[in-house]
């Protein structure tokens, strides 16, 4: 029985080896991965503010976000490893997440383009902030929904750093139309549901 027992874990030990690789090699081309994107579009799309080392406000765009729990408010969102606010998130511990109304497509769209080391993108685009009731960075005031965010972990993901946020206060406007990311990233416009 022990030599049964013995082999028994070898091969559970080499089934764990060659699981692990398994999952860690994919066979998932950039190609397939922009098509799925554009497939699964529209997705929401907001501005991330954040505060630079010198106290000002850096406004990046973001799709990859999603709620995560209703009790503790919770929501996480997905920044590139090599983002300006990534690092500025890391740092400071603190965001805001604006799904900006249909009036700031273009300067929102902008944002994305641009980096914050190199760019004011609140005063290149000319985007009205307000003022946070408990973070420091502001959120954007044409907003149809504006959630202020404190980090309660990160973690690697790729080539992407993921933020859990605990949603610390909701400010909302429903005079505003949001905005969806649709064809994956190429644009981005206001989507109409049907009454349900």
């Amino acid at each position: 029985m022990q030599g049964f027992a013995k082999t028994w874990r070898q091969l559970c030990s080499i089934c764990r080896i060659i699981h692990d690789t398994a999952m860690s090699e994919t066979l998932v081309t950039r190609e397939a991965q922009a098509q799925a994107q554009v497939l699964t579009s529209p997705a929401p799309f907001g501005l991330i503010a954040c505060t630079t080392a010198s106290g000002c406000d850096n406004l990046t765009a973001v799709s990859w976000w999603t709620s995560l729990s209703n009790r503790p408010p919770m929501l996480a969102v997905s920044l590139s490893q090599h983002s300006f606010s990534r690092d500025c998130i890391k740092q400071n511990r603190e965001f805001t997440l604006s799904v900006v109304d249909q009036s700031l497509a273009q300067a929102a769209l902008q944002c994305g383009k641009y980096s914050g080391r190199t760019v004011d993108k609140v005063k290149k685009f000319q985007i009205e902030m307000t003022q946070s009731m408990l973070v420091k960075p502001g959120f954007v005031s044409k907003s149809r929904v504006s959630f202020e965010c404190r980090v309660i972990k990160d973690m690697q993901t790729g080539d992407h750093t993921l933020f859990v946020a605990e949603i610390l206060q909701i400010h909302t406007d429903l005079s505003c139309c949001a905005l969806y990311a649709v064809n994956g990233y190429r644009s981005l416009a206001p989507v109409e549901f049907p009454d349900v």
